[in-house]
C-alpha cells in the first residue's frame, strides 16, 4: 500500500509545476505548524479559563515567550495557588507530557521535602496505573502520545479535529486535577519541613 502511495506521490512531483508548487508549500510549513500550535494552545487555554472560574483552581499558561514556544513550555493549574505544585503539560511543542509537576526550586516550593513527597505519591501509585515515577520534577506524569515533532501528529490539531482535540487535551487534564486534589492538599500539608 505503501508503495502505491509513493509511487503516486514521486508521478506527482515529476511535473516540473507541481514540483514548485511543493517547494512553495514546503516553505510555509514551519510557520504553519508554529501557528497551528499557538492556535491550539491558546483554545486550550481559553477553555481552562471558564473551566477554572469558582473553583480553587488557579490556570498558569507559560508557554510563549517572545512569540515562540518557550524552552520548558507549560500549561497547567495549581490547587488554592499552592505554589510549585500542580497538575501540568509541558513540552507544549514537542512529545507532550501530563502530570503533577514538582517544581524543583526551594524559592517556589516554600520547604516541600520533595522525598516525602515522592514517597507518598508512589505509595498511592495503583491510582495513577500508567504513570511514570521516576522523573526529578514529576510526581508522577505519562507521555500523552501526542508528538508535535512529528509532523503528522498536526492532523490532530487542526480541521475537523481541533475542538475534539482541545476538548481532550482539556478534559484528560481535569481529570488528573480532580485524581490529585487530596493528594496535593496531603502534600502541602504534610510533606513540609
Amino acid at each position: 500500500m505503501k508503495d502505491a502511495y509513493n509511487k503516486a506521490i514521486f508521478a506527482y512531483l515529476n511535473t516540473a509545476e507541481n514540483y514548485k508548487s511543493a517547494l512553495e508549500i514546503e516553505q510555509f510549513l514551519p510557520e504553519f505548524r508554529k501557528e497551528a500550535l499557538i492556535r491550539f494552545w491558546d483554545a486550550v487555554k481559553r477553555k481552562l479559563e471558564k473551566k477554572v472560574v469558582e473553583t480553587r483552581w488557579t490556570l498558569h499558561a507559560d508557554y510563549l515567550v517572545n512569540g515562540n514556544f518557550g524552552q520548558d513550555c507549560s500549561i497547567g493549574i495549581s490547587l488554592d495557588n499552592i505554589i510549585g505544585l500542580g497538575v501540568y503539560y509541558q513540552e507544549l511543542d514537542a512529545l507532550l507530557y501530563l502530570g503533577t509537576y514538582l517544581e524543583n526550586r526551594p524559592e517556589l516550593n516554600n520547604n516541600l521535602n520533595l522525598d516525602k513527597a515522592r514517597i507518598y505519591i508512589q505509595d498511592s501509585k495503583d491510582e495513577f496505573n500508567g504513570y511514570d515515577f521516576s522523573h526529578p520534577w514529576w510526581l508522577a506524569y505519562r507521555n500523552t502520545k501526542l508528538d508535535f515533532q512529528n509532523n503528522l501528529n498536526y492532523g490532530n490539531i487542526i480541521g475537523n479535529e481541533f475542538d475534539k482535540t482541545v476538548e481532550q487535551i482539556v478534559n484528560d487534564l481535569w481529570v488528573l486535577a480532580e485524581k490529585m486534589e487530596e493528594h496535593i492538599r496531603f502534600i502541602d500539608e504534610e510533606c513540609r519541613d
